[in-house]
């Protein structure tokens, strides 16, 4: 499933994010701080996922609308923290408010109080010292896959896909003249199509370059 981080009406726009994440660990450490996680295989996160926590505040991400930034990989330690960032920024549809959120619609305000209460549950949940926990636990995913592409018409300004596997993290990113109106995993092939890999290993809590 692919999910769009910024809606336009005229369509124009090309940003998605898309992943699937196993990591048992981190399913049962957030589990044991009162998260409930549904619409996926135990020990497995996808941006179809929905979270319960413990007031009963269930949410997901929504399909159409989003922040429309920060998914990139590179800012983070780890795909552990990175997953952390989209659990806290980008759960913007809360159950009981089919009309998602909108900081704009002025004349009712019970979607966004409820976005509110959902986030400010959640970070009180997953404190910065569990976060940094957290951001130490890619050492235990068994797999892993991540597209995001950022951009709007035929301008692209992010665009990458991360695989794990066997303990090796390979991110790939196509060079900037192949960026404008291709999108990573679809119209991108780097079985054959110029672009950068990096391989990674996860060694002493970080990710090491291990060939490019």
């Amino acid at each position: 499933m692919k999910f769009r981080t910024d809606f336009v009406t005229n369509s124009s726009d090309t940003s998605y994010l898309a992943f699937n994440i196993k990591n048992k660990k981190l399913w049962e450490y957030l589990t044991n701080l009162g998260i409930k996680f549904d619409s996926c295989n135990e020990g497995e996160f996808s941006d179809s996922t929905k979270i319960t926590l413990p007031s009963g505040l269930k949410g997901m991400i929504q399909d159409e609308e989003g922040p429309g930034s920060g998914y990139a990989s590179y800012k983070f330690k780890s795909v552990s923290e990175w997953l952390i960032h989209v659990f806290l920024n980008d759960f913007t549809y809360i159950e009981g408010c089919e009309d998602g959120i909108d900081e704009d619609d002025y004349d009712d305000d019970k979607p966004l109080e409820m976005w509110e209460a959902f986030t400010s549950e959640l970070s009180q949940i997953i404190s910065p010292d569990k976060k940094r926990c957290i951001a130490g636990m890619d050492g235990d995913i068994e797999y892993a896959h991540i597209e995001y592409q950022e951009g709007a018409e035929t301008e692209m300004n992010i665009c990458e896909e991360i695989n794990i596997h066997d303990g090796i993290r390979t991110v790939k990113t196509p060079e900037e003249e192949f960026l404008g109106g291709l999108i990573l995993g679809e119209d991108v092939d780097f079985d054959g199509t110029p672009g950068q890999v990096i391989s990674q290993k996860w060694t002493d809590g970080r990710w090491v370059t291990v060939s490019k």
